[in-house]
């Protein structure tokens, strides 16, 4: 079993320290979106060329315990996010990486930036509200700046219910331990 602990890492594809971190068959670690965009291509680890397997974004123990992991995609300052639409329906909220990117931007009056996004890069017209792949080969998505807080799907392609799962297991196992503990001390006095 691979160990879920990740200290220091950097993706080997955005050169920063791990977001939403997944840990390849080989053990190397990198970013969702950059593990996602490697998936996407059918593309090999980029440090070792081992294949991967294509539903090991599907298997929850890929993803890696980290503090880069629960950031909700904002930081504590920040009141509002971007978000693009899903293409079957629904809003996911960018990375926080990728949302400061925007912001900037929109705030220093950019009508347009381009950014890398999951191995690709990503035009985001701010002035017309879309973003598409800079290649051509994608649709055009809506974007829009809501509160932090607005309905999501997920966020940088990570469902709500995957954001988060090594803390709530976590949280569950202490509370089990605890109940344990609790109850020893309660017959032994």
């Amino acid at each position: 079993m691979m160990s879920n602990r990740i200290s220091g890492d950097d993706c080997a594809v955005c050169l920063q320290s791990c977001l939403y971190p997944v840990q390849l068959p080989c053990r190397h670690p990198f970013c969702f979106l950059c593990a996602k965009g490697i998936a996407m291509k059918n593309e090999p680890c980029p440090l070792c060329q081992i294949p991967l397997p294509r539903d090991f974004l599907k298997n929850p123990e890929n993803y890696k315990n980290s503090s880069n992991r629960n950031d909700g995609g904002v930081g504590i300052q920040t009141q509002f996010c971007w978000f693009y639409s899903g293409t079957s329906a629904g809003w996911w909220q960018y990375s926080s990486r990728t949302n400061h990117e925007i912001e900037t931007a929109w705030k220093s009056g950019k009508t347009s930036i381009q950014l890398p996004i999951a191995g690709n890069m990503y035009t985001i017209k701010i002035d017309e509200m879309v973003q598409y792949r800079t290649d051509g080969r994608s649709q055009r998505r809506k974007i829009k700046r809501r509160k932090a807080h607005a309905k999501k799907r997920g966020i940088a392609g990570l469902k709500m219910n995957q954001i988060g799962r090594e803390h709530h297991m976590t949280t569950r196992s202490q509370t089990r331990s605890n109940r344990i503990v609790t109850r020893s001390q309660t017959s032994s006095s």
